[in-house]
């Protein structure tokens, strides 16, 4: 008996999308990417693709192991290293590099749970601009 989907239908098998030769260092783009690419040209540096997120952690924090998870999942999805760039008269996506140690990220801060207050969650997330979306 094979395994079925939400309508009960049988499941299909799912491809691997296939890595990246090696050495290719300009890529295409996709549609999607050519849109947000576009998008970015006619309102450079606009905030609509940012998704910010803040959260509030409860207990003991292990700043150390938060890093490395971080720097894990960077180091294995590309596209959060990757950027656009125009060059012979085309836009294309270049992957930067996983670093081995650190995704340039932090330093991490942590705040004792009495040290931010909901009202002062709440005007910092005001600070988005409206296009960015609810944030609360």
């Amino acid at each position: 008996m094979k395994p079925a989907g939400k309508e009960g239908k049988p499941l299909r098998a799912v491809s691997r999308i296939p890595r990246r030769p090696p050495g290719m260092e300009r890529i295409p783009l996709s549609g999607v990417q050519m849109q947000m690419w576009f998008l970015d040209q006619l309102v450079p540096g606009s905030p609509a693709y940012h998704i910010p997120r803040a959260l509030r952690l409860t207990g003991e924090l292990d700043v150390d192991l938060l890093a490395r998870a971080i720097t894990d999942v960077v180091r294995r999805h590309e596209i959060l290293r990757t950027a656009y760039v125009y060059a012979d008269g085309a836009p294309w996506q270049v992957v930067t590099p996983a670093a081995i140690d650190d995704a340039g990220i932090g330093p991490f801060e942590t705040v004792p749970a009495d040290g931010v207050s909901d009202d002062l969650l709440r005007r910092y997330l005001r600070m988005w601009p409206p296009e960015v979306g609810e944030l609360s």
